[in-house]
């Protein structure tokens, strides 16, 4: 990149071109075996992926650029990543704490020309182009999630509640070690028609 007030004389030709390649895996495994058949195990398990990355050409502001050739901006980025949640438990009657699979990608790619260009012989081109691959994938045992308490109606949304918190704390997580967070600050509703789910034994969510 060329920055703010940066000055470039007597140019011919200018290529610039940024390339960004990667691959990420974020798994969490948990299990639990009960003491007896009507033991209540608990297996929360959760995976966490938050992608920021951020592939870009750019010329910043300044003084304007006179060239005899072409100038080119390009910027490719290429990312794939896989998120995974497992939760195994063995025995007992219910499973209580449901497996999440968390991923928000929100990579970029971009090119910038933020100043005048004059070119007597040439073309100006601004190419960027991003290949963005996202999976995420929960599973629990067959024992299943808690039951539905049906003397309350304080559970009625409990998978929005689990996944929400676990967005937040993401968020939380990202900004304090990156200064950045997601543009997702709530995960979306967990519903069918016929209202808000309140138990569930995988959750999976994936933005992108």
């Amino acid at each position: 990149s060329v920055g703010d007030g940066a000055s470039i004389a007597e140019l011919g030709a200018l290529t610039m071109t940024a390339t960004s390649t990667s691959e990420n895996e974020t798994k969490a495994v948990g299990g639990a075996k009960a003491s007896g058949s009507s033991a209540i195990v608990a297996t929360p398990v959760v995976g966490i992926s938050f992608l920021f990355s951020d592939t870009g050409a750019k010329i910043g502001v300044g003084t304007d650029l006179a060239m005899k050739g072409d100038l080119s901006l390009k910027a490719s980025h290429d990312s794939s990543s896989d998120t995974i949640a497992e939760g195994d438990a063995e025995g007992g009657s219910t499973t209580v704490g449901a497996s999440l699979a968390l991923a928000i990608d929100e990579q970029t790619a971009t090119t910038s020309l933020m100043r005048d260009v004059e070119t007597s012989g040439g073309a100006v081109s601004l190419l960027s182009s991003g290949i963005v691959r996202s999976r995420a994938s929960a599973s629990a045992s067959a024992a299943g999630a808690e039951q539905d308490d049906k003397g309350t109606t304080d559970d009625d949304d409990k998978v929005d509640q689990q996944a929400n918190k676990q967005t937040g704390f993401g968020n939380e997580q990202a900004k304090n070690r990156t200064g950045s967070e997601s543009s997702q600050e709530k995960a979306p509703e967990a519903n069918t028609s016929d209202g808000s789910m309140s138990v569930a034994a995988a959750i999976t969510i994936n933005y992108q």
